[in-house]
């Protein structure tokens, strides 16, 4: 039989038994080796998930001979395997545990700052991966700074803090801090909700949103004509050192493009409450349409106002309760397709008992 059959009749067989695996099932890089297809098919033991985690941060760089892409990713399966058995991040977290759970971190780090370890290929795979496994973990306030401090490193570290699972101090006087960040603009609903986090009443007036556009297409119209201004000094540049001039040097770019936003229409929030690129401006357009923008933001300002604290109540970690209480507020039929979206992303009762005795 050939060596692929067999291990698949092994992993067979391992899923019908799913059995509950000792704590010292992997203790050695040779242990994982050995078990490494059929792990994910035996029950969750956090005492495993533990050796798994400290086998791979304390062999990371080792020069012993190893995969640690391998590594990382049976280690993903095996968190898939505990994810799935609770929507609830307070459960999940219980079930990881908080030793656990650091580790992950201490993974997570070597991933982001450590990757020479890895081939070019890897890195994003492995640090998508790694990423992937912290998304409803709860982690220390040590922890937390050092996302707050990194923030904008990379937006793999900003989606960390914006969709923290809990609620957490730290976070939510980053938020504060962060509150005129023209970089978060379009991301504001999830910044709102960690500020909510620590002060349940918050909330953004329609002035506020309003004024806050403005400022904000004030923003980006100087960032995209200061990038450009550079890209062509660095331009005209090159085009000197190609005539032999090397007397000159490049210029680092100071400013980066803000992302492109969609016109304010009615599908202006996506199912995650995040502004879509509109689909109207290509590639090659150097500056948002901002006629257009102003057109059909200032035509339904006060519904997208609504529809923007809909969800920024919806990211906020407040209880089900109160949540369903604060985004009643802002129902009406116009709201209800953002309202509907949350319900079937969040599954809260008390916001669907509310919908059904509003009629």
């Amino acid at each position: 039989m050939k060596k692929e059959e067999s291990l698949k009749l092994e992993r067979i067989l391992a899923k019908i038994e799913h059995k509950y695996p000792s704590d010292n099932l992997i203790t050695t890089y040779a242990d994982f080796l050995k078990e490494r297809n059929c792990l994910t098919a035996y029950k969750f033991n956090p005492a495993v998930l533990k050796s798994l985690l400290k086998l791979t941060v304390d062999l990371w760089e080792s020069k012993e001979r190893m995969s640690r892409i391998s590594l990382i990713t049976i280690i993903k399966k095996y968190i898939n395997s505990v994810s799935e058995k609770t929507d609830d991040d307070s459960k999940y977290n219980q079930l990881l545990t908080t030793e656990n759970a650091k580790l992950l971190f201490q993974l997570f780090l070597k991933v982001y700052e450590k990757n020479s370890f890895l081939t070019v290929n890897q890195r994003e795979e492995a640090l998508f991966a790694v990423n992937s496994c912290l998304k409803r973990v709860a982690l220390s306030e040590m922890e937390e700074k050092w996302l707050c401090k990194h923030a904008f490193d990379n937006n793999i570290i900003i989606n960390r803090i914006l969709r923290y699972p809990v609620k957490s101090k730290i976070i939510s006087e980053w938020a504060i801090e962060n509150y005129n960040n023209n970089w978060l603009y379009l991301r504001k609903a999830e910044l709102v909700g960690r500020i909510i986090d620590d002060n349940k009443d918050f909330e953004i007036s329609l002035e506020e949103y309003v004024l806050e556009f403005e400022k904000y297409n004030e923003w980006e119209l100087k960032t995209i004509k200061k990038y450009y201004k550079e890209l062509d000094e660095n331009n005209q540049i090159k085009e000197q050192l190609s005539l032999g001039n090397l007397n000159i040097s490049l210029k680092p770019l100071t400013s980066k493009l803000p992302e492109k936003r969609k016109s304010y229409s009615e599908n202006y929030f996506n199912e995650y409450g995040i502004n879509e690129i509109d689909d109207e401006y290509q590639e090659t357009d150097v500056f948002p349409n901002y006629e257009k923008l102003r057109e059909n933001f200032y035509k339904d300002k006060e519904l997208l106002h609504k529809r923007f604290m809909v969800w920024a109540i919806h990211y906020s970690r407040l209880n089900n309760k109160l949540k369903a209480k604060r985004i009643m507020k802002y129902y009406e039929e116009k709201t209800h397709y953002s309202i509907m979206k949350i319900v079937n992303k969040s599954k809260n009762k008390e916001l669907i008992n509310l919908l059904l005795n509003s009629k």
